[in-house]
């Protein structure tokens, strides 16, 4: 009889681990899968960050250019007013 009883804790016992088991076993898999949807969020942001940079220093470029081209016409109109001024 005690045998039984003892036998029957131990499936019991077993019969929880083995649920305990499967539900650390669903916990871990919803963390993989929430890890792998959180790592593809991460790179589409790092991709979509790095061509707003790259989009970003192309226009610093160009407006650099164009400073550059403003600054020698300046330059060029200045010479100019310089010399109305002299031969007035």
């Amino acid at each position: 009889r005690k045998l039984e009883e003892r036998a029957q804790q131990r499936e019991e016992a077993l019969a929880k681990s083995e649920a305990m088991l499967e539900d650390d076993v669903n916990r871990f898999d919803a963390f993989l899968k929430q890890n792998d949807t959180d790592a593809v969020e991460a790179m589409k942001k790092a991709e979509a960050q790095t061509k707003l940079k790259a989009e970003k220093v192309h226009e610093i470029k160009k407006l650099n250019t164009a400073i550059t081209q403003i600054k020698s016409e300046m330059s060029k109109f200045d010479e100019q007013l310089e010399d109305c001024r002299r031969y007035r």
